[in-house]
């Protein structure tokens, strides 16, 4: 039975990140966790005990942590004592936006020779841990496993696709535009666009790497 540490700030890598809690405890090993944000309500709702120490929580609202909360925030957050007290096997990290915590922890468990996983819930944002050497990665299709295994090139790479978003629903008109495409092309590439100001730019580009 191994100690296994699960570490999560936001929604995005709490929805991949509990996938693995849970199997982890169906299988009667000891589950740990550090978490932040939204990620903490995630875990809770699981039946994960993340109040009990050694477990650390964090601050649920970034912005304006509330009490007692604020106390655990970020700058108080040490990843050396948090290993000593919890003494894991394995640390399973998800990749929030910013990592804050996260690099914490993986820059620590690379020093202790620490198994780190990293569970993707984007195309290879696992990348962003820059000097880590992560033993497994879990990521999301073809295309990130490539981008990680070139920037991991010891890791494990599996692809699981994205637990969080397998409830999704796609809107019918937007399926049956697919298929109509996928009728008349060979390949349909999807391109989605950062939103705001971003937009244009990357569209631009877009148009200009498809002219060539």
């Amino acid at each position: 039975m191994a100690r296994i540490l699960f570490v999560a700030k936001d929604n995005g890598c709490a929805s991949v990140t509990e996938q693995v809690a849970v199997l982890a405890r169906d299988d009667r090993h000891q589950v740990f966790t550090a978490l932040e944000g939204l990620a903490m309500a995630r875990f809770e709702a699981l039946g994960i005990p993340i109040y009990e120490p050694p477990n650390y929580i964090g601050a649920v609202n970034f912005k304006a942590p509330s009490c007692p909360a604020e106390k655990y925030a970020v700058h108080n957050f040490s990843a050396a004592k948090l290993l000593d007290d919890i003494r894991p096997d394995i640390i399973v990290s998800g990749i929030g936006g910013p990592i804050n915590m996260e690099q914490s922890v993986a820059e620590e468990a690379s020093l202790r020779d620490i198994p780190l996983v990293l569970a993707e819930d984007f195309w290879a944002n696992s990348v962003r841990f820059k000097g880590m050497n992560p033993a497994m990665v879990l990521t999301v299709d073809v295309y990130a496993k490539e981008v990680v295994s070139n920037a991991f090139p010891k890791a494990r790479v599996h692809i699981v696709g994205n637990p969080g978003a397998k409830e999704v629903e796609v809107p019918a008109a937007v399926q049956a535009k697919m298929d109509e495409l996928h009728h008349r092309f060979d390949m349909v590439c999807l391109f989605a666009a950062g939103g705001g100001d971003a937009t244009a730019p990357e569209l631009s580009l877009l148009m200009q790497c498809l002219a060539r």
